[in-house]
């Protein structure tokens, strides 16, 4: 502050007029804003904009009678939500949420999953939610039955029984382990490529594929 007021001595008429100790006295007793709009300067730039008045609320209307609805099922309706005694209206999001799904079982677009259970001794049969009432499943991924491999679960057993279950993180944080080396280094030389890289899911290949497109090539559609 004292280093503003020593440069502005240079520059400024007023503040030439006034010493140091003047202009602190100044602002501290909250004059110096008023003798601001004296300035030829200052004066017609803050008859113009106010920067020191807050913008007064528009509609809003503080209540301390604050009534919230006693339940928060989704069939609490919009005016129970309102009744705040405030001139705000808030957003019934169950509301919405209960609209649009029970619009969805409306027009049969609302998804049931069904309750499959490959059974591995019984390929490709699997059973429902009660094991006695089984099915053929003609739309698994493992149209070769390597599910029930042998040798594959046999593998797998042996390998977490040593290392454990689940990748216990993210290649950038915890790295990748010799079976990702050695499943990746499998896949390059099967289809005769430099290198593989694994991910978990094909939705999780196309989504780092295409994301990483868009940032490589401008305007890509």
């Amino acid at each position: 502050m004292e280093a503003l007021t020593r440069t502005s001595m240079n520059v400024c008429p007023f503040v030439k007029s006034h010493s140091s100790a003047a202009m602190k006295k100044l602002a501290k007793s909250s004059n110096l804003t008023t003798r601001a709009l004296e300035c030829p300067v200052l004066g017609p730039a803050m008859t113009k904009r106010q920067y020191s008045t807050p913008s007064k609320p528009a509609q809003a209307a503080a209540s301390d009678n604050f009534k919230a609805p006693k339940t928060h099922d989704a069939g609490v309706a919009a005016s129970e939500l309102n009744n705040f005694n405030s001139n705000e209206v808030g957003t019934d999001y169950d509301g919405v949420f209960q609209s649009t799904i029970q619009k969805k079982r409306d027009d049969n677009s609302y998804r049931f999953f069904n309750n499959i259970n490959r059974l591995a001794k019984e390929f490709p049969k699997a059973h429902l939610a009660e094991e006695e009432d089984k099915v053929m499943v003609w739309c698994s991924n493992d149209y070769l039955g390597m599910g029930k491999n042998q040798d594959i679960y046999n593998t797998m057993v042996k390998t977490m029984q040593k290392y454990g279950v689940g990748a216990g993180g993210t290649r950038n944080i915890a790295g990748h382990n010799r079976h990702a080396i050695a499943l990746e280094s499998e896949l390059a030389s099967l289809n005769k490529k430099e290198a593989a890289l694994v991910f978990s899911s094909c939705f999780v290949a196309n989504d780092a594929i295409l994301s990483l497109f868009g940032k490589q090539f401008k305007d890509l559609s």
